[in-house]
């Protein structure tokens, strides 16, 4: 017995009724469920680093029932960076953090999967049959996965420089030519009827398994939210009420950090001072067409005093250089709170406590709306990341592999929320994003590039 209503609109658009979150959250599920079986289930495996495992090497081409992606997806290759970064474990702590309301809203999300899987198994791939229940922490690692693999895909261009024995230059549009997306949102001044607009198209890849979108209507104990999110989120990223709009586009940031070491024996030094890294060897296993198994070793490596992990190596005549990767957000996972407060929202005011919280690692955020109570209508551009603390330097020396035997290189802590690009209510009455820079928001910029720092 479920305590939800589910329709479909003639374009499968799901619209759930319920009394309360979690059960909006369970009809929400089973609908992402029954429209992207195969895709889901592979995103939740593949965040466990258990893809090959439990679906082979590759997925095989788009007409086969995996994939959308034109030459398929490599499983292996994609568990092997899921396991060198930690994701599985990852997944773990978020769900830790997360508080009573969110843990309800998980489980519901978790339930409705599992309730579509049991009355509709001929739409699911039959080898999903060998996955157990869904968890929710199979959950916050695929939410990981997704946030992490978005901020690596961004400086995928600096690792293969690196790897080419080039300095990392900076990104250029034809870096990222099948991908990107905007948002404007347009004042009361400037709209024809006096009303605050919003607009935005995420237009990711549709042929990028991971990238995928599904829209979807909701109605809680009466009021009404319309949005979108990734197959596999329980919330949207994107979404509307009564009061006000939000969206997101992919901005340009530098949270994560890069060095280069060189060791000897897996140890190294920084300033002087002697340190050694950390492996964890895993045995990724690669389901066969014999129904066997194949075995292939990857080594997790750790660096506990730059905080990152390794993701490359090179040889330089007789020297072994190792590219290291931090993430200073990494231990912050309440990303879906944060989402539920700025999707609640009926407020400007309201919308900007939800961002205070500083649990979203990216997006440029544009707002619109008109405030509960006093009907005052607001606008606001803000920019999200999770920069380590830096205290020099400009976004083009961070961009850059560092040195990593200097400690003046190696960031601690967190730029705040306060410190990052935020302004409401332009008198130029707009706002606008399309990955370009947070000075051209609006014009003229409202930013002072001394007034923020380096990265």
């Amino acid at each position: 017995m479920t305590n939800y209503t589910l329709d479909w609109d003639e374009w499968a658009t799901p619209t759930i009724n319920g009394p309360t979150w979690p059960d909006v959250m369970q009809g929400f599920a089973y609908a992402q469920a029954y429209l992207h079986p195969n895709l889901l289930m592979a995103a939740l495996v593949r965040a466990q680093g258990e893809a090959a495992q439990t679906l082979g090497q590759h997925s095989g081409l788009p007409h086969q029932g995996l994939t959308k992606q034109p030459q398929g997806v490599d499983y292996l290759q994609s568990d092997r960076l899921v396991w060198q970064l930690d994701i599985a474990r990852l997944g773990d702590q978020y769900w830790q953090q997360q508080d009573p309301q969110m843990v309800l809203q998980v489980k519901a999300f978790c339930k409705g999967i599992n309730t579509c899987r049991q009355e509709h198994p001929d739409r699911f791939d039959s080898r999903f049959a060998n996955v157990g229940v869904i968890t929710p922490p199979m959950v916050m690692a695929h939410v990981a996965h997704i946030l992490v693999g978005f901020q690596v895909m961004i400086r995928q261009p600096s690792l293969v420089q690196w790897m080419q024995g080039s300095h990392p230059v900076m990104p250029s549009w034809s870096d990222f030519a099948g991908a990107g997306s905007n948002a404007c949102v347009i004042g009361p001044a400037k709209s024809q009827h006096g009303h605050p607009m919003l607009a935005c198209n995420p237009h990711t890849q549709w042929d990028v398994d991971l990238n995928t979108f599904v829209e979807v209507r909701l109605n809680v104990a009466g009021q009404g939210y319309v949005g979108a999110t990734m197959v596999g989120w329980p919330g949207l990223l994107m979404a509307c009420n009564a009061y006000q709009g939000f969206a997101g586009t992919v901005n340009t940031q530098s949270s994560l950090s890069f060095y280069q070491l060189t060791t000897n024996n897996d140890a190294f030094a920084v300033d002087g001072d002697e340190h050694h890294l950390e492996r964890q060897p895993k045995q990724i296993k690669c389901l066969q067409k014999d129904g066997q198994y194949s075995s292939h070793e990857q080594v997790q490596t750790w660096s506990q005093r730059h905080q990152a992990f390794v993701m490359a190596q090179r040889q330089v005549v007789d020297e072994q250089q190792l590219l290291l990767m931090a993430y200073a957000g990494r231990p912050y996972g309440q990303t879906l709170r944060q989402l539920f407060d700025m999707t609640s929202a009926t407020s400007l005011a309201s919308f900007q406590d939800a961002q205070q919280q500083h649990q979203l690692p990216m997006f440029n955020i544009l707002y619109a709306g008109r405030d509960e109570g006093d009907n005052q209508a607001h606008i606001q551009y803000s920019f999200h990341t999770m920069p380590p603390a830096r205290d020099k330097g400009t976004w083009a020396d961070w961009w850059q592999v560092l040195d990593g035997h200097k400690s003046s290189n190696i960031c601690t802590g967190l730029t705040p929320y306060s410190a990052l690009f935020h302004h409401q209510d332009s008198a130029s009455g707009w706002y606008q994003n399309c990955n370009d820079s947070p000075y051209s928001c609006t014009l003229p910029s409202p930013f002072d590039p001394l007034d923020y720092p380096a990265g």
